[in-house]
């Protein structure tokens, strides 16, 4: 003969504690479902309360140890570079943080240079000196300055998200040293200089081309501007002079 399926009932003013019957009269359970810091839905139970006042004790602990970081430490620290990764990425499409091109600029850089070095290595045996060594490989192979700063800028993202969620106990990366990369040329042009490309520019262009000078001018980035649709431009009249209201909230890459 198969025992009954035991029936819990919510108890009021008591939110993750359930009351149920037993042949030993009632006992209480802790019943409470929580995201840890991978965006993974977890969940915590206990039954066998003699009375809901010693469940809610040991919820309210169970919530405080997430609180300061305690849940799961040791499999967090097994965790690897690739992991962290993927799971940064999803999130921060999943929010809105990187934009299309910003994610494959990133995936980019990911695939190329870092997955094959670190990606199968778990963060918290990821050493100082061997990634040194990785950046110092980087500037032998004639990468440019700025190429290098983007590459580690990924690397310190993901290890600066694992310190603040208890994957790794210190960022031993921290301030990496870049030296010997050649600095990417700066383009400078002044006043006088921009004055003049513009009134050349009103003699040789037509106004479409003109336009596109003016809009990567204004200070747009090229992904930006490349991004523009009909809708992105708003036509209208100010003090008897016809103004055009942009928005940029597309970007479109190569």
């Amino acid at each position: 003969m198969t025992k009954p399926k035991r029936v819990y009932k919510k108890l009021k003013r008591h939110p993750y504690i359930y009351e149920y019957e037993t042949e030993n009269g009632k006992r209480y359970r802790v019943r409470w479902s929580y995201y840890d810091s991978e965006h993974k839905r977890k969940e915590f139970t206990k039954s066998g309360f003699n009375n809901w006042q010693d469940a809610e004790v040991i919820l309210r602990r169970a919530q405080t140890d997430l609180d300061v970081g305690n849940q799961d430490v040791l499999a967090k620290r097994k965790i690897t570079l690739g992991q962290y990764y993927a799971q940064t990425r999803k999130r921060s499409i999943e929010i809105g943080k990187w934009r299309p091109e910003t994610v494959d600029q990133k995936d980019t850089y990911w695939k190329n240079q870092i997955e094959p070095i670190f990606g199968n290595m778990k963060m918290s045996e990821i050493t100082r000196s061997n990634y040194q060594n990785f950046i110092d490989n980087l500037v032998k192979k004639k990468y440019a300055y700025t190429t290098i700063k983007s590459i580690n800028s990924i690397v310190q993202l993901l290890m600066n998200r694992a310190l603040l969620n208890d994957v790794i106990d210190k960022n031993r990366l921290k301030s990496i040293i870049i030296e010997g990369a050649s600095a990417k040329k700066t383009a400078k042009l002044e006043p006088e200089q921009y004055q003049t490309f513009i009134d050349t520019a009103r003699k040789v262009l037509n106004k479409y081309q003109l336009t596109l000078i003016y809009l990567c001018a204004m200070g747009a980035r090229r992904e930006e501007v490349i991004g523009l649709r009909y809708n992105s431009f708003k036509f209208l009249k100010q003090n008897n002079q016809e103004i055009c209201e942009i928005t940029y909230n597309l970007g479109r890459n190569r």
